[in-house]
This record gives C-alpha cells, sequence and structure tokens, in this order.
C-alpha cells in the first residue's frame, strides 16, 4: 500500500473526480475539501471530460457561481452524504440558482458544446433562457460555456447574490479544492459602500481569486431599457487605474455617461 504523505502530494494532479476513483482503488483517504468539491461538481456532471478538456485544451477553468453555495458544501461534510454520495443532496437542491462561467479568452470553447451537455447529468435545457434544469433541483445557467460571450447577460442578478451583497464560487481547476466567498470588496457595482443589492445597479463586476492562478474579473449585467453597456451609445463606462484596460488591470468602479442618472436600481436618462 502506497504512503498516504505520496498519495496527497498526488493528488494535487488528479481532478476530484479522479481523486474519488484513486481513492476507492488504492483505498487511501480523501481530506474533506475534496469530498465537498468532488460531490458538488458530481451533482451537475456524471464525469469530468468536458471539464478537463476546457482546462487542458483551452485553457479555461470553469467556475460555479452560486448565492449560497457555502451551505450545500458544509452539507456534503455530513457523515451520511459521505457514504451515500451526492443522491443525498438533492431535496437540498432543489431551487438552487447557480452560474457556470468559462471565461475563454480564445473563444473556441463553445464548439465543444455538444461534450458539454453530453457530461450533464440528467437534464431539461432551455435554449432561450441557456438554462440547464437539472433533476436534482439546480438550475444551471451555461450561456458562457456555450457561446463563449465575454460578459454574461442575465435576466436577473438577484439569484446570485444573498441579502449581505455576497456570492460564493467554486473553481473547478483548484489545488486546494476550496469553496470561495466574494465579500462586498470583490462585487463592484454602481453604488460604492452598500450592502443592498439594488444599490449595485444593473452591472457588476465579479472578481474571482485563484490560488495560483490570475484574479479573474467578469463583468454581468441585466438588460434595462435605458442600460446601454457597450458601444459609442454607452450610458456608462468600466473605470480603471491610470495605463490599465481590462485586458491588463482590474475595473475599480464605474462612471455613468452625461445625461443619465442611477435611480431606484435603474439606469435612467436625466
Amino acid at each position: 500500500m502506497v504512503a498516504q504523505e505520496l498519495w496527497d502530494n498526488v493528488t494535487q494532479y488528479l481532478s476530484s473526480f479522479g481523486v474519488k476513483n484513486a481513492a476507492e482503488a488504492f483505498c487511501f483517504r480523501r481530506t474533506e475539501n475534496q469530498i465537498c468539491h468532488e460531490l458538488l461538481w458530481r451533482a451537475i456532471f456524471k464525469n469530468d471530460n468536458w471539464l478537463e478538456l476546457a482546462v487542458s485544451l483551452h485553457d479555461v477553468n470553469p467556475v460555479l457561481v452560486g448565492s449560497d453555495l457555502k451551505k450545500y458544501y458544509n452539507y456534503s461534510k455530513s457523515p451520511t452524504v459521505k457514504k451515500h454520495g451526492y443522491a443525498d443532496l438533492k431535496t437540498l437542491y432543489n431551487g438552487m440558482y447557480m452560474v457556470l462561467l468559462a471565461i475563454d479568452f480564445n473563444g473556441d470553447l463553445r464548439y465543444d458544446a455538444v461534450k458539454l451537455f453530453q457530461d450533464l447529468q440528467e437534464h431539461t435545457y432551455n435554449s432561450e433562457t441557456f438554462e440547464v434544469s437539472l433533476t436534482c433541483g439546480i438550475t444551471l445557467n451555461i450561456k458562457q460555456a456555450v457561446t463563449s460571450c465575454e460578459d454574461l447577460e442575465l435576466k436577473t442578478l438577484r439569484p446570485l447574490f444573498n441579502e449581505n451583497l455576497r456570492t460564493t464560487y467554486c473553481f473547478w481547476d483548484d489545488p486546494k479544492n476550496r469553496l470561495r466567498v466574494a465579500e462586498r470588496q470583490s462585487i463592484i457595482g454602481i453604488m460604492e459602500n452598500t450592502t443592498r443589492l439594488e444599490d449595485i445597479g444593473p452591472i457588476v463586476c465579479l472578481r474571482l481569486y485563484h490560488p495560483t492562478q490570475r484574479v479573474y474579473q467578469q463583468i454581468i449585467f441585466e438588460p434595462q431599457e435605458s442600460f446601454i453597456y457597450q458601444g459609442p451609445s454607452a450610458s456608462i463606462f468600466a473605470i480603471y487605474k491610470d495605463g490599465e484596460t481590462y485586458s491588463h488591470g482590474l475595473i475599480q468602479g464605474w462612471q455613468l455617461r452625461n445625461g443619465y442618472a442611477f435611480r431606484n436600481g435603474k439606469v435612467e436618462r436625466q
């Protein structure tokens, strides 16, 4: 039997699905984070073919984002779930909304959409909303994964944040297998120093921190009649530090175009 210490080193190079298979084959222990990470992703994916393809071929690290993934992550540590697996989470996941981010700088991941659908757990798909309804109760938005859009448009931002204006996220490729929390300072909206979702406006820049990779930033916005985010008629602009751009800098805030104001959660013409 191979020493546990050696396996701990080996598992740094395996996906959490691969770690589970190896643990069962060679009788070594998984960490709690490895178990929780595997169960969370296993609730959505039957296998990790598309996930590993995204990482190895497209240099894309898929991320799950949801308002309170911590609740489900911690629940995965219970003895019952450890023994019987993700099926015990079905009642817990019911009604949960998540977004699958796939920040694809080359734009080629969308060509492997068929493989994504093949790897998902049993589901139905709404092509108009880009939402997958899994039988375990999770609704998953996969728009970025199947379109490689740079900025993500959602009908509403509300399902992504809790009442304290926080959200949680989990990278597929993470040597620590950790669930991470995006605090208020990582959610860049129109108004600063607020904890109310309606005060951040119809657009946010979400900062995602990975332990060994770059800081990712994802712009997410909801459509509004007077709100135009892109193009020469844009009603709002991103603010960067001097000399920085979206490709080589972090968004610091937002500035409204002259003639526009932010009232009651909406960008309006004055």
